[in-house]
């Protein structure tokens, strides 16, 4: 009885118990769809399931050899729970992507131009300035270490509610981009305008027109692969990307120097995506929606059941 306890106590936080309950809902959806999918599961996934089950299993052992301190075993289970999200919801957004529905870039291009955005021009005019393109790169890449330190920081500045409410957040605005994405398909400006060597001019981006082969097979049931050592972004609108970086944005947001600098920082990952990302503008505008109601949603619930 003590140690049934002692395990619902690790779903204590609000944030935790909704982190806890979607990624259950997630696994049975996999494990029901799976089998009515052309997806194929590598034997190499076993050797991850172990590890996850091994962490599992000696998480226990662990804590009472080492004597870990409160915050080290918050910090612990939600990156956990991060990890088993990236699992679950990888082969969930394989599976919405399967379901073949229209894919609307006309509609993305369409609001685009309305903005005054054209996406060939905005790609070459960072292309052909070498340090917008490196430094689009740089900023790119920046946003999940962005992430990270957003986690760490709440946490060993004991905010540990606030640290699972941004993993909260990481994984219902994850959620809510790979169901859109099933309603309203696009593989973005990289995928959709004629894009090739020499459109790059020879330099590399993170994700060019190659990625999106990916997304073509699994539209036609070509019975794609599942790595989960080696997943493919396969989701255009709304840019998941500009959902993380919102979420770090606001998270953030008050904590004084470090704040406007993170906010500084994230406007540029912003700005970069669409050359980087391979985005539309739409994409971008749709996930930064996406992020900032997550944001709300969160926090208002996790106040509500606190």
């Amino acid at each position: 009885m003590r140690r049934l306890v002692r395990q619902l106590t690790l779903l204590k936080p609000p944030a935790r118990r909704l982190s806890v309950a979607i990624i259950s809902c997630l696994l049975v959806v996999d494990l029901v769809w799976l089998p009515f999918s052309a997806l194929q599961l590598s034997n190499s996934n076993l050797a991850v399931v172990a590890v996850l089950v091994g962490c599992f299993l000696l998480a226990g052992p662990a804590q009472r050899r080492f004597g870990f301190s409160a915050v080290a075993r918050h910090l612990a289970v939600e990156l956990y729970i991060l990890i088993l999200f990236g699992a679950v919801g990888f082969i969930f957004s394989y599976l919405v992507i399967e379901n073949g529905a229209a894919i609307r870039d006309d509609l993305f291009v369409a609001i685009d131009n309305s903005l005054g955005f054209d996406w060939p021009t905005y790609a070459r005019f960072f292309l052909n300035n070498d340090l917008l393109r490196s430094v689009s790169l740089v900023l790119y890449v920046l946003t999940p270490v962005l992430v990270g330190f957003a986690f760490f920081w709440n946490g060993l500045n004991r905010n540990l509610e606030r640290v699972s409410e941004l993993v909260a957040m990481v994984i219902v605005g994850g959620i809510w981009c790979v169901i859109i994405s099933g309603i309203a398909p696009s593989v973005g400006g990289a995928g959709y305008f004629p894009t090739d060597d020499e459109f790059y001019m020879g330099y590399r981006v993170v994700f060019d027109n190659t990625y999106k082969l990916t997304f073509f097979q699994l539209r036609d049931a070509a019975g794609v692969e599942i790595l989960l050592l080696r997943p493919f972004a396969l989701i255009a609108f709304p840019s998941y990307h500009a959902c993380l970086v919102t979420l770090v944005i606001l998270v953030l947001w008050g904590t004084g120097v470090k704040g406007w600098a993170i906010f500084v920082l994230n406007v540029g990952a912003l700005l970069s995506l669409p050359i980087q990302g391979g985005h539309h503008l739409s994409d971008v505008l749709g996930g930064v929606v996406v992020g900032a109601l997550t944001y709300w949603l969160i926090r208002h619930t996790s106040r509500r059941f606190a």
